[in-house]
Order: C-alpha cells, then structure tokens, then sequence
C-alpha cells in the first residue's frame, strides 16, 4: 500500500525519476543494520540471495520516495541514524497542554519532538 501511495503521489506532483540516485544503503550501512538487528534477538540472513531479494524489494520504492523527496525539497531518512533518537510518534507537540490540563497521566513528555 506504501509503494502505492509513494508511486500515485510521485505522479500527481510531477515527481522526476533520478538514474543516477544515491543508493541509501550501501553495503557497509546494511551489514550495521544486520548487526542491530541481530544484537535485538532477530536472525537476518546474511547471503547473495537475501542481499538481491532486499534490493529488488527496494527498487520497488525508493525510486519514487526520492523523487518525491526531491520534488518536495525534503531530504529522505537515513536507514539508521549514528545515534538513537526517539521517533516524532514518540511525543507529540501538544502533550504538556495535555499533561496541564490532567487529561494524559500516562504521557511521558519529551521535548525534542523533531
């Protein structure tokens, strides 16, 4: 549903096809996404074939996210960030109005939302 959306959104504002786009996860980068996530308890697999079914996969998509990220003058996230941050889903902007008003005990507020 996500490509879906990535690839009619690219159409409706005119997004242009990069060729010589930047791979975002070159080689170096997914071997440290494989050890994140094999330090958190999952097993990713580690060969030829893993590596060529995760960049059809990607081929799918990325194309249109860059386009739109440029067309839209945004810059696209990285794979994984050099240090752990908390995600803007994590804290929204409203939450001490709410925490002040007694209508969110449970919320934990954060100032750095972005």
């Amino acid at each position: 549903m996500a490509r879906h959306a990535a690839v009619d959104l690219a159409q409706v504002v005119n997004a242009e096809y990069n060729p010589h786009a930047q791979d975002r996860l070159p080689p170096e980068q997914l071997e440290a996404l494989r050890k994140t996530l094999a330090a958190a308890g999952m097993r990713p697999k580690q060969d030829d074939e893993a590596d060529k079914k995760l960049l059809k996969v990607r081929s799918l998509y990325e194309p249109y996210c860059d386009a739109l990220a440029r067309r839209l003058l945004l810059t696209l996230p990285p794979w994984m960030h050099d240090e752990k941050k908390k995600d803007n889903w994590q804290s929204g902007p409203w939450d001490r109005a709410i925490l002040a008003k007694g209508l969110g005990e449970g919320v934990h507020v954060v100032d750095d939302h972005f």
